[in-house]
This record gives structure tokens, sequence and C-alpha cells, in this order.
């Protein structure tokens, strides 16, 4: 079998997994199935693995764990899979089941693709064609592992894509994207497709049982995991947290600060909300002022930013503060909420990561919801803080 680079932090993923479910996860059911995504000893894997492997490098950012890194890359996988094989189904019946669904299913395929090769001149025409190759072969190896086959198929079939990846006399930076990526997939199809019998009809045993459970959703559970994983992307600069995030007035300063925000051009197609506002006073009123100091983000990256404001309390039992962030632009930002007592590190170093990263690391997301009974969205969003900040550090996730 082709030799894997990417590795996994089995033990350190299925921690973060258990501990961030609001279940009361078993960590070892966790584990138990994670480990299906990690080669054996005898170096067989399975296609989710062969899939993994080639995903894990782009999803590389400092600022993330390696363990968090190689969660937010192992669902990218399962979600990108499931939807994948869910296309499939749909377009070619139950393929997993029965075999010869998938093989007419690769054959109708490829016989696509032929189609909107022929009478490609234009660079455009020949864009479109390259792509559409890459889309056929990502579809084209889930068919021939549902296939009764042993890969013969579409190695018959690598060949005559071998000419899409040729240089053509006109071509454009797109285009040269393009023709590279499908070389590199049509490579690595190659390498799997030429690892002797044995140890491939081993690969797509394990690959067809691995996909038979992506189908009945039994790794579902980490498809959450992915939120944001698009968005993580290396910053231009690291802020350190005491410059991240600036020290602001009180009282009538605030509401000036406000309108500010609300006339500045930056913020131009949004809708400043001022009774967000009132739910950081009331949170205020409600633990005094004297334990309350307000903050503003001072930076654009992915975490708690400059269309944030945030609310520091000083905790009642001396381990810190407690932090709450809102933004006042209605409908675009989800409220963040920090125990001390709950989080990996003070507010001010979880606010400064991304989002996602912030929630790894124990920031509470939450939502302005809709008006239900004699309470508005805001009241509601109030007696949910003041529950979060004040229940028992078990009760806080």
């Amino acid at each position: 079998m082709p030799r894997l680079t990417a590795t996994i932090d089995l033990e350190s993923v299925a921690d973060i997994v258990a501990g961030k479910s609001e279940r009361q996860a078993d960590r070892e059911a966790i584990l138990t199935c994670l480990r299906q995504f990690a080669a054996n000893r005898s170096g067989e894997y399975s296609y989710l693995t062969w899939r993994y492997d080639a995903i894990r490098p782009t999803h590389s950012e400092p600022r993330l764990t390696t363990a968090h890194q190689d969660l937010i890359a192992l669902a990218v996988v399962i979600d990108q899979e499931r939807q994948l094989l869910d296309s499939l189904v749909r377009d070619h019946g139950s393929i997993l089941t029965n075999p010869d669904l998938a093989e007419h299913g690769l054959e109708r395929e490829f016989r696509r693709i032929v189609g909107t090769t022929q009478g490609t001149h234009s660079l455009d025409d020949r864009l479109r064609s390259t792509r559409a190759a890459i889309d056929f072969l990502r579809r084209a190896v889930i068919l021939t592992i549902a296939s009764a086959g042993n890969g013969q198929s579409l190695w018959d079939l690598l060949g005559r894509l071998q000419p899409l990846t040729r240089q053509p006399i006109e071509t454009s930076l797109r285009l040269e994207g393009a023709r590279r990526r499908l070389s590199d997939q049509i490579g690595s199809v190659e390498s799997l497709l030429s690892t002797n019998d044995a140890h491939l009809e081993t690969f797509l045993r394990h690959s067809r049982a691995s996909l038979a459970a992506l189908q009945l959703k039994r790794y579902d559970f980490l498809r959450p995991f992915r939120d944001n994983a698009v968005g993580l992307r290396a910053l231009a600069h690291r802020a350190t947290p005491d410059l991240a995030f600036q020290v602001l007035p009180q009282g009538e300063q605030l509401r000036k600060f406000l309108g500010e925000m609300r006339a500045s051009k930056r913020y131009s197609g949004y809708r400043v909300d001022e009774h967000r506002l009132t739910v950081l006073e009331d949170l205020q009123k409600h633990f005094g002022a004297h334990r309350c100091v307000w903050h503003r983000g001072s930076d654009s990256s992915d975490g708690i930013g400059i269309r944030y404001l945030v609310l520091a309390i000083k905790s009642d039992n001396g381990s810190g503060e407690n932090a709450v962030a809102i933004s006042p632009l209605a409908g675009r930002h989800a409220t963040y909420v920090v125990r001390r007592d709950c989080a990996e590190a003070d507010w001010k170093t979880l606010f400064a990561y991304p989002k996602f990263e912030a929630r790894l690391r124990g920031a509470r997301k939450l939502l302005f919801t809709d008006n239900r009974g004699d309470i508005d969205q805001y009241g509601a969003m109030c007696d949910k803080i003041i529950k979060l900040l004040e229940c028992h550090p078990r009760e806080f996730r």
C-alpha cells in the first residue's frame, strides 16, 4: 500500500470530542471509532484514511493544537465524503448493496466526461473539461470500491484521462492549476491501484465497510467539528492578548462610541442593534459595576475582534475574570461566554483565537432567538448568560 504521511493523535482527538459533546459521551467508544481511521500495524487502511492523508496537510493552522488540526481535517473528510456518497446514491441507486449499480455508474460517469472533453478548443472549454475530470475521478474511486471488481476498470480509464494533463499550446494560470491537480490525483489513484492484489483486496474490503458505516451515519458525530474550518487561515500577525482588546469608558461615553460605530463606513451594510448593548448593561447591573470592565476587540482576526464588545466580570470566587462578548451588529455574530474556571485559558487568550478554536478551548456560543412568551430575545439572552455564569461548573457546557 502507498505509505501514508499524515498522522492523527487519536487519544487527544478523542479527549476533545468527548469533552465538547453535549451528551456524556463514552470516550472509549469514541476512541474505538476513531481507531478505524488509522492504519493498522501491517500498514493497511481504508478509503477514508487515504482521503484524510490527502486533506490533512491543507488544514495546518499554527494557532491550533495538532490534535485540533487533526480533528478539523477528519471532520472535513467525513462531511465531504458523506455528501459525495449521498450524491452517488441519488444518481445511481444503492451502490453499496448492489455492486452492479456501481459498475454501471462508473461507465455512465465516464461517458459523461468523454462528452465534455470532445470539441474543447477554447481555454474556458479546456478548463471546464479538466475540472470535470477531477470531479469524475473523485466519484470514480468510490464507485470502484462499491463495485465487485478489483479496480481494473478504473485503471483502464486513467490512461484516457492523461491527455487532459498534457501541456496545451495556449494556457492560463487557472488551467495550469487544474491540470496539476488532475495530474496529482491520477498519480495518487495509480499508486493506490498499483499495490499487490492481496493488499488491494484488503483495502477495497475495508473501504466498503467504512463507506457503509459512513452511510449509516456512524461518523456523523464528527461532522460538526468542521465548523468554520474553511475560515481558518494563517493570520498576518499575532496580536498578544493584552493588545487585542482596549478598555472602554462607561455611561454616555459608551453610547458615543456606539454612535461612532453606527456612522463608520467600516460597518456599512450592517444594522447596529442598540438593544444588544442592553444585555451587557443588564449584566453589569446584576453583577455590580465595581466588578465589570468594558472592552472592545481591536483587530480584524477570525476571533472576537473589532465587531464585538466584551464585558469582563470578576468572578466571585477569585478564580479570575469571566467574560461575555456580544456584537452590536444584528444577525451577523453569535454571543460568546467564557468562565475562567471552565476554560483552558483566560478570556483574552481565548478570544484572540479563531472562534472555532475558542469554543474548543471552553468558550460557550449562544444565539439571539425569537421572542417567546412574555420575554423578548434580549431578556432571554441575559437570563441564559446569568444562568451560565452562576451554575455549577459541570453545567456550563
